[in-house]
Order: C-alpha cells, then structure tokens, then sequence
C-alpha cells in the first residue's frame, strides 16, 4: 500500500496490528523511545529485545538511513515495562517524504502508548553546553517552511493544537531527576531544526543564536510537534554532539563526531531511561501534576527539577540565573 496522507491513519492503525502479532508476548507498550542514529542501547531492556526492521513493513524505505543505520523497531521489558524503541531514523532530507518519518510515531499511538521520549544528538551553541553534555528541551523552533501537520489534520481531535505544551514538564522531571541520580544534570535548552544534512555555516549559526536557540539540528521539532499533536505525552533529551560559538566555524567537524559522542554517552542513556520509565509509570501525571526530586539526587537547599522547569520555559543565559547551580564549570 503507498502511503499516502488520505489513508495515513489506517496505515498506522493496520501496522500496530501488525506488530502484535510479529512480536511474543506483546502487551501494549508503557513507552515509546525514539533514538536517533549512534546511540547504543544494550542494558536498555531486562532481556534481548525482540526486533523488526522497518524496512520490513511495506510502507518504509529499504534504504538505511543518513547515518547509515537500518532503521527498526525493538520491543521488550525494561524494569518489567513493556516499552518500544524505534532506533535509526529517516528525515525528510532522505528523499522519501516525511510521512515514513512520522509513521512509527503514529504506530505508537495507534498501539496505545501515551508516554513518548526523543533523543537526539545536534551541535551545541551555548558555551556552557559542551560536548557530551545534555540538554532536556523546553521549547523548540520549527526552522522549517512548513509543519509537519500540513495535510493530517483530519487525524487531529483538535487541529490547532497548542505547541506551547508540547514537552510535558511532569515527563521532564522524571528524566532530570534520573539523569541527576547518575550524576549527570541537564540544562534545560531550546532547539532549532533546520532542513538538511549539512553541518552549518558561521551565519547560520550566528541566526540561530540570535533566535534564542541553544541546539542546532534537523527534524526535531517536526517529530515533537506531530507526536504532542497525535496526544502523545512528549519529552525530549539532546545530546550535545560538538559545540560551536557564534562567530567560530566549525571546519575540523564531521557526522562521525556527533555518532561517536552518542555512542560515549549510551550507557548514560540507557541507566537514566530505565529509572525514569519506572518512576513515570510509578507515578502517572494525573496522580501529581509534578514530582518530587529523591533526597539522595541532589542537595535539600538546591531548587528541584520542577522548580526549575515552572520558573522558565528555558534556561535563562547569564550565571545570576536561579539555574546557575546547574550550569557546567
């Protein structure tokens, strides 16, 4: 079947089908965990996780994706929680249209997760986010010349959704204070998406800096907005893959930096998301609008993840922030 915007939703609906019965024991997933190329999860799931490649249901490429990853979907137990994991990932700059893009995300919800987290890698612009750091997003930019629900709005319950609360602060917290126990702390950023593959010029760069953007990258924003729009509770963590100042240029960079800092960083991913999965589920959002940071994650005098995220939408520049205590020295 070609996909098509017009039966978009059917296709979705017939694949999550699908995946209950490729997959054993399939019970409908807690989460879904959408990862980008060069991240390696192993120690992600309680077991060997059952996979399908993508590539493998009519209505994907059979091609790789751009950083040479086949892109598939892998389903099993994490913390006793079923959760699918979607690694590898065209973008619309693959030729292919964006709606194979966005389909796994719409198979998610037709499978019945509601909790979606996204990581990504992009170049970093804020002299305190430096490689191999993380950046939990609280707003992003659509660089894009359009959006991604351009022609799907019929799949919509609203279509005018408000992007405003697209990441989820009671999600986010979780994270941060999973990657907190672990002893990492992310700073709370802002994304620009751009389209393309291509690393960026010294003026794009300084634009973006200018537009309040603390990552620069591809197609984000274009995944958040569709999966918050299709109801999906929406986090995101970046990793900052390199970092760039404005006014530098950035010549001696290549991809393979970005997929080698992610593969560094993996094991992080992996501790972190595990806690976090258990806590989330733990304790759903409609029990507590916010949850509390363990005492063992950081010091009682020190404001908490959802002090954090209620007093800015991003984080703010300067080190006389209330977030100062998190920025990297």
């Amino acid at each position: 079947m070609t996909l098509t915007h017009a039966n978009f939703n059917d296709v979705a609906r017939q694949t999550a089908q699908q995946l209950a019965e490729h997959f054993t024991d399939w019970t409908p997933p807690r989460f879904f965990l959408h990862c980008r190329g060069g991240f390696d999860l192993n120690g992600l799931f309680d077991d060997p996780p059952q996979t399908l490649p993508l590539k493998a249901l009519a209505e994907f490429p059979e091609t790789p994706d751009a950083d040479g990853s086949t892109p598939q979907l892998l389903y099993g137990n994490c913390h006793e929680l079923s959760v699918l994991v979607q690694t590898g990932s065209w973008r619309l700059a693959d030729g292919h249209g964006l709606l194979p893009e966005l389909l796994p995300i719409a198979i998610a919800r037709a499978a019945g997760i509601s909790n979606a987290v996204f990581i990504d890698c992009a170049l970093s612009l804020n002299p305190d986010l430096k490689a191999g750091h993380w950046g939990m997003l609280t707003d992003f930019i659509n660089g894009f010349a359009f959006s991604p629900l351009d022609g799907l709005h019929h799949l919509l319950d609203h279509p005018f959704p408000n992007l405003a609360e697209t990441l989820n602060q009671f999600q986010n917290s979780e994270i941060i204070n999973a990657l907190g126990g672990i002893g990492e702390t992310p700073m709370l950023c802002t994304f620009l998406g751009r389209p393309g593959f291509h690393l960026f010029t010294p003026a794009e760069i300084k634009v973006a800096h200018a537009q309040g953007a603390d990552f620069i990258g591809h197609d984000l924003p274009l995944l958040l907005t569709f999966a918050h729009a299709m109801g999906l509770r929406v986090s995101s963590l970046v990793l900052a893959g390199a970092q760039v100042a404005p006014g530098e240029h950035a010549h001696r960079l290549g991809h393979q930096d970005f997929l080698e800092t992610a593969h560094f960083r993996s094991s992080q991913l992996t501790r972190a998301m595990r806690h976090a999965f258990a806590e989330i589920e733990h304790r759903p959002q409609d029990e507590s609008e916010t949850a509390a940071v363990p005492t063992e994650t950081c010091s009682s005098d020190a404001p908490d993840a959802d002090e954090l995220l209620a007093a800015s939408i991003r984080r703010a520049a300067t080190r006389t922030s209330p977030l100062s205590i998190y920025l990297k020295k």
